[in-house]
């Protein structure tokens, strides 16, 4: 029994720590690939949106609820509008880490 308790709880660590490293990863991207359109706080730049004359939509994890995420992760991949697409500069792995933060921000 022990030894099961012991497996378990090392386990649940594990992957805390492998699921706060992919939190951290997603954070560090969406600070370097969108945070100047979209904000630290995600809710959008209206300066820059000002400027370009464009609508930046939040990306907030209450406005992404309504969002299906298959959609999310193309429009992070391909693009859309005057958004760029990141599918040559972030795998798919970091696409979808850069989503998983994208739902917890704000929040």
């Amino acid at each position: 029994a022990r030894v099961l308790v012991v497996t378990w709880t090392c386990g649940v660590l594990l992957g805390s720590a492998v699921g706060a490293r992919a939190d951290e990863t997603g954070k560090k991207l969406y600070q370097r690939d969108c945070q100047t359109c979209h904000g630290p706080d995600g809710a959008g730049n209206p300066q820059l949106a000002k400027a370009l004359q464009v609508d930046i939509p939040p990306v907030t994890g209450a406005a992404l609820k309504q969002k299906d995420e298959a959609e999310m992760l193309h429009i992070i991949a391909e693009g859309k509008g005057k958004m760029p697409g990141f599918a040559k500069k972030q795998s798919a792995e970091e696409q979808r880490q850069v989503f998983e933060y994208l739902k917890a921000l704000g929040q």
